[in-house]
Parts: C-alpha cells; sequence; structure tokens
C-alpha cells in the first residue's frame, strides 16, 4: 500500500499530469457551450430565450409522449399545422425541434411535396392546409420493424446533446490517459533511476504492479470523474425528462430498427461501459510503449500515433476485413448512435447480431488490456533480474 500511495503522490505531483488534467476540464465546458447552451434547443435559432425555448420543447414531447404509432405521428403533424400557422401569423420565430423532427421523419423529402413551402402558401392565400394534404410515410415506409416491444416516443433531443458531449469529451480523457500513462516507467528511465529502483526489495514486484495499477485506477478514477461532472450540468441543464424513450424513437439518430427494446437510459449505461473499457484498453498499450521507451516525450509521441493512426486508415481501407478491424479500435468507435447503428447492421462488422459484434469489440479490447498489463509485468521483471 505504501508503494501504491508513493507511485500515486508522484503522479499528483507532476506539472504535466497538472497541466493536462486542467486542459481537460476547460475542454470539457468548451463542448458544454457548444452542445448544450448553444444547442438547437436553447434558443440560438429562436426569438424566445434559452430557458424558455427548453422548456417549450420538453412541454410539447410530454404532451405528446407514450407509444409511437402511426395514429400518434398524425396527431402531432396536424396539431403543428396549427402551431405553425399560429406562429408565423404571429411572426412569432420559435423553432419547435420535437415537431419539426416528426415532419422531418414521416413526410416526403422532395421539393414539390415540402410541407413547409405548402403550409407558407396556404398561409399567403388565406387557404386552410388540413393533415389530410400532407402525405404521411407510415412506420414501416420510414423503416420501423414488427417487434415485440413498444417503441415509446417522448423527448429525445436533450439526450442526443448529452451523447455528443460524452462522445466529444472521450477524445480529451484519452489524450490524458495516454499522458499520465507515457510517464509511468519511462520518467523513470530518463532520470537514470529505473535500475535502481528494480534493484530494491519490491522494486520487481510491488512496484511494477503499482504502476500498473495506478495507470488503471486514475484512467477509471478520470473517466468517471469526468463523466459525473458532464451528468450534473446535464441534469442542471435539462432535467432527465427521456431517459425512458425507445433508441428507435431518437428521431436524430436514425436506428429505426434497432432490434433491442433499449431507452435512451440504456444506451447511456452502455456508452459508459463501452468508453471505459476503451480508454483501460488505451492505458494498457500505453503502459507498455512507456516500459520499452526511453523518454516520455517518445512513448507519447508512439503512443499518440498508435491512437489516431486507425481514424487514418479508414480512409485508406475503405471497405473488407482490414476495415472492419479498425473498429475495433477506440478512435473509431467514440460515437455510440453510430455504434449501435453499424454493430446492428448484417454487412458492416463481422457478425449479422448487435450483440456477438458488440461481444467481440469489448472482448478484444478487455482481453488486450490484459495481456499488454502481464508482458509489461512480467518483460519489467525480467529486466529486474537481469
Amino acid at each position: 500500500m505504501g508503494i501504491l500511495k508513493f507511485e500515486f503522490i508522484k503522479m499528483f505531483k507532476n506539472k504535466s499530469f497538472i497541466g493536462a488534467g486542467m486542459i481537460v476540464l476547460m475542454s470539457l465546458f468548451a463542448l458544454f457551450y457548444i452542445q448544450f447552451f448553444n444547442s438547437q434547443l436553447t434558443g440560438s435559432h429562436s426569438s424566445l430565450d434559452s430557458r424558455s425555448s427548453i422548456e417549450r420543447n420538453l412541454n410539447f414531447s410530454k404532451e405528446y409522449q407514450g407509444e409511437l404509432t402511426d395514429g400518434k405521428v398524425k396527431t402531432i403533424v396536424s396539431d403543428y399545422l396549427d402551431i405553425y400557422r399560429e406562429k408565423t401569423l404571429a411572426k412569432k420565430d420559435y423553432f419547435d425541434y420535437f415537431q419539426w423532427a416528426v415532419v422531418d421523419t414521416f413526410t416526403v423529402p422532395s421539393r414539390d411535396e415540402n410541407i413547409y413551402n405548402k403550409m407558407l402558401e396556404s398561409i399567403e392565400k388565406r387557404e386552410p392546409y388540413t393533415i389530410d394534404r400532407v402525405n404521411l410515410l407510415s412506420m414501416k415506409e420510414v423503416g420501423f420493424k414488427n417487434t415485440d416491444f413498444s417503441i415509446k416516443i417522448g423527448n429525445f433531443k436533450t439526450w442526443s446533446d448529452l451523447f455528443k458531449v460524452t462522445a466529444g469529451a472521450f477524445i480529451p480523457v484519452a489524450l490524458f490517459v495516454i499522458l499520465f500513462c507515457s510517464l509511468l516507467f519511462a520518467n523513470d528511465t530518463t532520470k537514470n533511476i529505473l535500475p535502481l529502483l528494480l534493484s530494491t526489495r519490491y522494486g520487481r514486484t510491488k512496484m511494477i504492479s503499482s504502476k500498473l495499477l495506478v495507470g488503471t485506477l486514475l484512467t477509471i478514477g478520470m473517466f468517471l470523474l469526468v463523466q459525473g461532472i458532464i451528468l450534473v450540468v446535464f441534469g442542471s441543464y435539462y432535467g432527465f425528462s427521456g431517459w425512458d424513450v425507445s433508441v428507435q424513437a431518437n428521431l436524430d439518430w436514425k436506428i429505426f430498427d434497432f432490434p433491442l427494446g433499449w431507452t435512451n437510459l440504456h444506451a447511456y449505461l452502455f456508452g459508459l461501459i463501452f468508453h471505459l473499457i476503451g480508454l483501460l484498453f488505451i492505458a494498457g498499450i500505453t503502459m507498455f510503449i512507456s516500459s520499452l521507451s526511453g523518454s516520455p516525450f517518445s512513448a507519447l509521441a508512439i503512443s499518440l500515433g498508435i491512437f489516431f493512426l486507425p481514424q487514418v486508415l479508414t480512409n485508406v481501407f475503405l471497405e473488407g476485413i482490414p476495415n472492419k478491424i479498425l473498429y475495433l479500435f477506440p478512435i473509431n468507435t467514440m460515437a455510440i448512435d453510430k455504434v449501435m447503428f453499424w454493430m446492428s447492421r448484417d454487412n458492416l462488422f463481422f457478425f449479422h447480431t448487435f450483440l456477438a459484434n458488440i461481444t467481440l469489440i469489448v472482448g478484444v479490447m478487455f482481453v488486450l488490456k490484459i495481456v499488454f498489463d502481464s508482458v509489461t509485468y512480467f518483460r519489467m521483471k525480467r529486466l529486474s533480474v537481469a
């Protein structure tokens, strides 16, 4: 326990660790500004102030929440025809995101059938424009499949914003993990004290395992801290309305045929676990590279290259097995909604079911984390003996 505490204190006193931590927090608040405070719900495209615009959309989504059916879609669009007419005549610039998403999803997306042009024409001519004149698509035509579970619609936009923030936060947290894991072994090497430490009583056992444990625990701790901050800001600003909305009814994602009866909350919890395992995988690789490197800078440079390389290679290998292998790396699977879409397709990954594909990705990352930690431990132990 004493060696573990010593390794923690040594890391916390490192100026690079402290500076990088501050940058992560600054990046986080930049994401809040872009995705929360400047969202389409906050009034940036509306004559309402931010809070009023959010409340207006939340009230509409609450009014129409429940099982999504063709009849529910018709009701929402029919009511919106009156709402749109009223606010246009009153010259009020309200952007009602919930209704817009329903209209955008369930109407024919062609210039001749543009519902907004039709509504404006009828308003100019002072003629009624009723739901009977709207060419609505059925749920089946949109892509919804018959399932053994009901699909619930409601507030989904705020949760879409939450997922954008969690995806955006993955990069700065991953870079932070790469930074401090690069320091663990290479920092002692560059100071020429690693041979001395390895020659001490616990140098080839507890010290090595403590460094690996520090890297793993700091990764988990930083991830939970960042996610905790995100959740507090999200709950304070938006609230948690919409947690029980079906992912198929999150009209931003367009995964209408997703095979599982998940809600936004299920997808969020899945995303937390998926991102955490990805970060542990990154920590394992970086600590292994740190144990091989002569300086923290070289360990950092190599680790950053390995981290970003799979994303670059997706532009080279556009299809086939090489392309699929690249999606085993966390840099290509940050956006959870994209992961749910890709891994539930029959022809985009190795298997034909979502659960099988996810099990493969998580299993590979988790096993490689254990392998890299084990190789690092036994290599350093043999080095100390030599």
